[in-house]
């Protein structure tokens, strides 16, 4: 009863509707193509000979090359075409091995591009693209690492996605009893370094590591211990960032084992479901390991799944949620991921060709079938080979559904027809504010009603609703139905300045409840939903139009020394630049700039892009820096004229807070603080410039006297408007600054004065010195009326 109400509460979102289904079984005939290609042998084999010591074949496969597998048997053998050709044994330089050792390899795994090994406790990387050894570095020489992990993320281009695929965890599964403290190391470069971490759990740990792996739905690792408290087996868990500080542990129940030699997979889909098995017995987990449950195989319960002295040798699974497991006794086991697993004893026609444990399996291309891969010598025993030998294998293929109709007593009829889901395996994004609608339709049997089943892996981040609609009749007694989700982000609902807690990635599951495994069509349609930045999210300058303005493709121009200070310091610490500075204009990036005579002002509006497909209008605070440092620039409010309450942010004091000055990483959402929420201190200077603009305020750009092309880097600061650090960059050409004088003003004026001054004097003198002619009649006309006038008066 406790481990139900745990499920109830454990963060796996399930929601049941009743439907109808039924479905036909046929078996699917295709044969899968074998691409036959492979690295060519390149001249006489070097090296030392690579050994895998243990009496049971194993099999690595890459996840997201489906063809690339390591077959360990005596040697450690690497095919690019699925064994299509034959392939030789890896051998290790001879330089990176002390000498006299021998390199025998204890585990591997696939990360990105390399295959991580650990080679006699040293942890070795094979570039598949390169053939070259590494070894990696972060771990000390006295330090042996007996096992690695990883699960491969096949969605390279995104950041979360390539968290999880860099992430290589390796550790020493014989840690000492009574120990409370896990210590392992973690790479995040795909294996080529690793650094030490350390996990602390709150109980004695025996027998050591039982196993771990890479959680990126979780962004968590995962490790499988025995407590030493007789409680159980129990996973633990650490973050695989260790400065992510808002992402929670996961917290686990533990489970009773009733065999020895526990051990467990990761299957493929990616909801992380689990399965653990030990010497007796098969269990599962829906939830990445917080709670676990004995699985029932069909027809043994309650008796256990694995006869006596029989363990499971072998795990595969695909991303349709189907796994098949291998025992040591050849026995072949079908299951199907849950909320409860399904599992059934496959009855083979006839026993594996593949004495001494020799065999291993994979899923074939094509759903269905399951091939089988053996040495082509497959009565060679566990002996380590000639240098010299390749290894050619051959194989079969097993029909599932044609297995799974003799199963005696028969599994229950398929209850529904199918599936059908646009979105299967496909990846979304979601940003603060965005939600997200998933369509399925189920296509029910005649007669038939069962429940459907949406599940979330971290609904830490998601948040569905869901509602069921009838589409009409198909035929007689068969209704399609249609299933409307809609996806929203937990974030949304977090108060500001905590939304970022909410990031991560989730795999959405539908599915069919209850489907019996005799459904051999599409059982899951499963969405992965990344709360994060969308990739192609951008920001770009509004401008008016399509301005012309060609001649600026390859313009060159000069910032004059004492225009821009190359520390991005405003010239505040006393260094300058020390000369001219030659820049040529990127038109590709920049387009046309504005042209701005320099008395008047700027504010830059800011759209939002996915793409080349505008969004809306940015509205939220963003800041602004000149790529080149040039200053001539200024703001034209204040403070107290912006209406702060603190005191603002400026770019002086965010760089002079940094080791090495950086405006990329100075001034950003993480760190960012709006002024119009009070503090202790308060605005203790007001007239300070504010250097935050938006939409929503009326603050502006100014220019300083000079006639210039400035480069502007624009990036948002709220960070509750978008996961995403949204930047972009535009240009301003500023004109209509007068050419300055090389002489003094003082001297221009008297100079000038002086000059005027001259003239007036010369201009009088020349008039009396040299009357006009005007001047001399003016003279005479007024001499004979003087005269005139004194005949009259006598």
């Amino acid at each position: 009863m406790e481990l139900l109400a745990f499920l109830r509460h454990m963060p796996c979102l399930i929601i049941c509707s009743i439907l109808s289904s039924n479905s036909r079984v046929a078996a699917n005939t295709d044969i899968p193509v074998i691409n036959h290609w492979s690295y060519p042998v390149e001249g006489p084999a070097t090296g030392i000979l690579l050994i895998h010591e243990g009496n049971r074949s194993s099999l690595v496969q890459d996840r997201c090359n489906r063809d690339t597998l390591l077959y360990l048997r005596g040697s450690a053998y690497l095919t690019r075409d699925g064994f299509g050709s034959a392939s030789d044994p890896l051998r290790v330089p001879s330089q990176l091995l002390q000498d006299g050792t021998t390199p025998v390899l204890l585990s591997a795994t696939f990360a990105g591009d390399s295959l991580i090994m650990s080679v006699s406790g040293i942890i070795f990387t094979y570039s598949l693209e390169t053939r070259q050894w590494t070894r990696a570095s972060g771990i000390p020489d006295d330090v042996d690492i007996t096992n690695v992990a990883s699960f491969q993320c096949c969605y390279n281009d995104t950041e979360w996605c390539q968290e999880q695929d860099n992430s290589v965890v390796a550790y020493n599964s014989h840690i000492s009893s009574n120990t409370a403290m896990i210590e392992y190391f973690l790479s995040s470069d795909q294996g080529r370094s690793f650094s030490v971490r350390h996990l602390q759990v709150d109980f004695d740990i025996k027998d050591g590591i039982l196993g771990a792996t890479v959680l990126g739905s979780l962004s968590a690792l995962a490790f499988l211990v025995q407590r030493d408290d007789m409680a159980g087996a129990q996973f633990v868990y650490d973050c695989i960032d260790p400065t992510d500080t808002n992402l929670p542990k996961p917290v686990s129940l533990p489970f009773k084992v009733t065999g020895n030699q526990t051990s467990f997979a990761q299957l493929e889909s990616g909801l992380g479901s689990l399965v653990i098995w030990d010497s007796k017995d098969i269990y599962y987990s829906a939830v990445s390991g917080k709670a676990v449950v004995k699985a029932r195989v069909h027809a043994q319960d309650p008796l256990p799944a694995l006869d006596i002295g029989q363990t499971v040798q072998q795990v595969i699974s695909n991303k349709d949620g189907d796994f098949a497991m291998l025992t040591t006794n050849g026995d072949l086991y079908f299951g199907r991921e849950g909320l409860l697993p399904k599992i059934v004893k496959l009855p083979l026609r006839s026993p594996l060709p593949c004495p001494d444990h020799s065999c291993v399996v994979r899923f074939a291309q094509t759903t269905n079938k399951i091939q089988v891969l053996y040495p082509a010598d497959s009565n060679a025993t566990n002996v380590i080979p000639p240098a010299t030998s390749k290894l050619q294998m051959l194989s079969e293929e097993i029909y599932v559904q044609q297995r799974l109709a003799k199963v005696a007593p028969p599994l229950q009829d398929c209850q529904h027809q199918g599936i059908m889901a646009s979105f299967h395996d496909e990846l979304f994004y979601l940003d603060l504010g965005q939600t997200l609608e998933l369509n399925v339709t189920f296509i029910p049997g005649a007669w038939e009603r069962n429940s459907y089943m949406v599940t979330l892996s971290n609904p830490g981040i998601l948040s569905v609703n869901s509602s069921l609609q009838d589409v009409g009749p198909m035929a007689k007694g068969v209704t399609t139905m249609k299933l409307i989700i809609n996806v929203a982000l937990v974030a949304d609902t977090l108060p500001e300045g905590r939304k970022d807690e909410a990031r991560g990635m989730s795999t959405l599951s539908v599915s069919v409840y209850d489907s019996s495994l005799m459904c051999h069509h599409k059982q899951q349609a499963v969405a992965r939903v990344v709360a994060g930045c969308p990739p192609d999210r951008n920001i770009r300058i509004r401008k008016n139009g399509e301005e012309e303005c060609a001649g600026m493709r390859g313009y060159v121009y000069i910032i004059s020394k004492d225009a821009y200070d190359p520390t991005f310091m405003r010239g505040s610490t006393g260094v300058t630049a020390t000369e001219d500075k030659e820049v040529v204009y990127d038109f590709d990036t920049l387009g046309c700039p504005f042209v701005v005579y320099y008395q008047d002002m700027l504010k830059p509006i800011v759209e939002l892009y996915d793409g080349d497909t505008f969004v809306e209008e940015v509205k939220e605070d963003y800041v602004l820096n000149e790529v080149n440092g040039m200053f001539t620039f200024g703001y034209e409010k204040t403070a107290q004229e912006a209406g702060c309450k603190s005191q603002p942010q400026s770019w002086l004091q965010q760089l002079t807070a940094q080791d090495s000055p950086d405006p990329a990483t100075a001034w950003t959402r993480q760190n960012y603080r709006n002024c119009s929420v009070e503090d202790t201190v308060g605005l203790r200077y007001p007239n300070q410039p504010y250097e935050v603009l938006s939409s929503r305020n009326s603050n502006q750009l100014k220019w300083l006297p000079y006639n210039s092309i400035l480069v502007f880097n624009v990036s948002v600061l709220d960070p509750d408007y978008s996961f995403c650090q949204l930047r972009g960059k535009f240009a301003v050409q500023v004109y209509g600054v007068l050419p300055s004088s090389t002489l003094p003003p003082l001297r221009i004026m008297l100079g000038t004065c002086g000059l005027g001054l001259a003239a007036l004097v010369a201009a009088y003198i020349g008039q009396k010195v040299w009357p006009g002619e005007k001047d001399q009649e003016e003279e005479k006309e007024k001499q004979e009326d003087e005269a005139q006038e004194m005949s009259t008066a006598l």
